[in-house]
């Protein structure tokens, strides 16, 4: 788990400080690619597995549904940067409808994952 919450922290790096910066940090014999997939995959993990694995199970608990799914996603949304605070909520919403129709993590882990990669390559 310190590993995977070590190459968040590059994640994060890398996402708002450049790659160069996340580059110090990590030994220069890591392919571009490696780093690329892992942290796409890291952070689909972590996040899912916190926000719809534990917060918005805990809420399940004693709110309904609807409230759940909202303050999961509003927590979510929280989070990450503000710029990007309105489509985070959104984006929040549809994992946890999908977690709580399969009660499976997977499902939305994929999701974000894939989503995560496809903003990595974009940018």
């Amino acid at each position: 788990m310190v590993v995977i919450a070590a190459l968040g922290v590059v994640r994060y790096f890398i996402r708002y400080n450049g790659i160069e910066a996340a580059r110090q940090l990590l030994p220069q014999s890591v392919p571009e690619i490696v780093m690329f997939l892992v942290l796409s995959m890291t952070a689909g993990f972590c996040e899912e597995f916190i926000f719809r694995g534990l917060v918005y199970r805990g809420l399940r608990r004693s709110a309904r549904p609807l409230m759940s799914v909202l303050l999961s996603a509003g927590l979510f949304a929280i989070v990450h940067p503000p710029i990007s605070a309105a489509p985070v909520f959104v984006l929040g919403i549809l994992p946890a409808v999908s977690f709580e129709r399969t009660r499976c993590l997977l499902a939305p882990m994929l999701a974000h994952m894939i989503y995560n990669a496809a903003m990595q390559a974009l940018q």
